[in-house]
């Protein structure tokens, strides 16, 4: 029995054949939502930052700072340097918030819509969580 030859045509037109099936259009949205994940990785990360430089700063000063843009300046009312944070906006190109809430600092991101509320990415996202913390 002669074993056929296979020609690198056919290889080359197969392997396109299963690396199109591979990649299917499913693929797309599993990077959509790896890409979604990340965004909120990285807002959650930055609501913490902001609320650890708030704790720095009232380590520092004794009191909470009153805004996001007086942490950003680092320089409190007196004129003093305390700490600051560099942080921009949002991964979906919002403004964090920043308040005081019961004595304790909170940091939100309005998620992908920039409005309050939501779900999926449209959902708030707050540090420190208030159903884990228990403010």
């Amino acid at each position: 029995m002669r074993l056929m030859a296979i020609k690198p045509a056919f290889l080359i037109a197969f392997s396109f054949f299963a690396l199109s099936l591979l990649f299917s259009c499913d693929t797309g949205s599993k990077i959509n939502q790896v890409m979604e994940k990340a965004d909120r990785t990285k807002a959650r990360s930055d609501l913490k930052m902001i609320v650890d430089t708030a704790n720095m700063w009232k380590a520092m000063k004794g009191h909470y700072p009153k805004s996001l843009e007086v942490m950003i300046s680092g320089v409190d009312s007196d004129g003093n340097k305390v700490v600051s944070i560099e942080i921009g906006q949002d991964p979906w190109g919002n403004a964090y918030q920043y308040k005081i809430v019961d004595e304790v600092p909170v940091a939100t991101s309005l998620g992908k819509d920039g409005k309050a509320g939501g779900t999926g990415q449209d959902a708030d996202l707050v540090h420190p969580d208030p159903e884990e913390e228990g403010y």
